[in-house]
């Protein structure tokens, strides 16, 4: 999916996704009797196929971030709007609070993503030989290990027939990172594949129990929620329409505490939008009446 890391609510929100009804559907023939693996199998082909034969599209992404206190009030929200694109490139940082952003706004926040990215997706400082590649699939490997995937029914999921996948840990084995490792290890998530295309409609995951670093002298991350769900824009073009996300955790003696939310928009092919003779970074600043 095309989010970025720190595109990741302190209120608990209802975990629906297990109480939703599941739908009947007709399968194509073959396809009601695929395990999990199979269909992560699938959907691993089918993100490489896209990366490299689909379409290009831009599109503006809107991101509010509700900073929150103690008891989970707003003391802060910031919005921040990014041109993004479906094939790989980074996305550029177009504006802050309504006001468009300035050359060391963008170049902070662009060095900011890439440190995430390569600390937590094992993202290459050059990016020229993975530009085209999907952000599931470079991780499909490490997501397979890790997790234990059960395929416990289909359900209809914004207009596609889905396979629900649960998600749950495998504590036997050890990933590279140590604290990446101990975090996965709490976390239990859902993935809603699409029946059609194999490609994934939407994912849900949360924490189950808190981690501590240094037995809490370092940090505690009390809770994280994540919710993502795709949009296809043609035939095999996806982007992540809407996110949302919670993180309640204390680094040493800070705490850190925010709701975010994301909503792309104004898909447009890419050619179209050079054309017309914009920049694909950044919007025009309109001189002062």
């Amino acid at each position: 999916m095309g989010a970025t890391p720190g595109s990741l609510d302190l209120p608990v929100c209802l975990f629906w996704l297990f109480c939703v009804h599941f739908a009947t559907a007709d399968l194509p023939p073959g396809r009601e009797s695929l395990t999990a693996d199979q269909i992560l199998d699938r959907l691993r082909e089918q993100l490489s196929e896209q990366a490299s034969e689909a379409s290009i599209y831009t599109f503006l992404r809107e991101s509010v971030i509700y900073k929150l206190d103690g008891g989970g009030h707003t003391n802060k929200v910031e919005c921040k709007t990014y041109r993004a694109f479906t094939h790989g490139k980074d996305q550029a940082l177009v504006s802050i609070n309504g006001r468009p952003a300035t050359a060391q706004e963008r170049e902070q926040d662009r060095l900011h993503n890439l440190e995430r990215q390569q600390r937590y997706l094992h993202r290459k400082v050059d990016r020229e030989e993975e530009a085209q590649e999907h952000l599931i699939a470079r991780n499909m490997d490490l997501f397979q290990r890790k997790f234990h995937a059960e395929m416990t029914g289909m359900i209809d999921q914004r207009g596609h027939d889905a396979f629900t996948l649960k998600m749950t840990p495998k504590e036997e084995v050890e990933l590279e990172h140590g604290s990446v490792n101990r975090l996965m290890n709490a976390m239990e998530g859902t993935l809603w594949v699409d029946t059609q295309t194999f490609h994934p409609v939407g994912i849900a995951v949360r924490m189950l129990e808190p981690v501590t670093f240094a037995g809490g002298l370092l940090g505690v991350i009390r809770h994280i929620e994540l919710h993502v769900w795709q949009k296809q824009l043609a035939p095999g073009v996806w982007v992540d329409e809407e996110i949302e996300a919670s993180f309640d955790m204390r680094l040493l003696f800070k705490n850190i505490r925010f709701h975010l939310t994301s909503v792309s928009k104004n898909f447009e092919p890419h050619l179209a939008h050079t054309d017309r003779g914009a920049s694909v970074g950044v919007e025009p600043r309109r001189g002062k009446d």
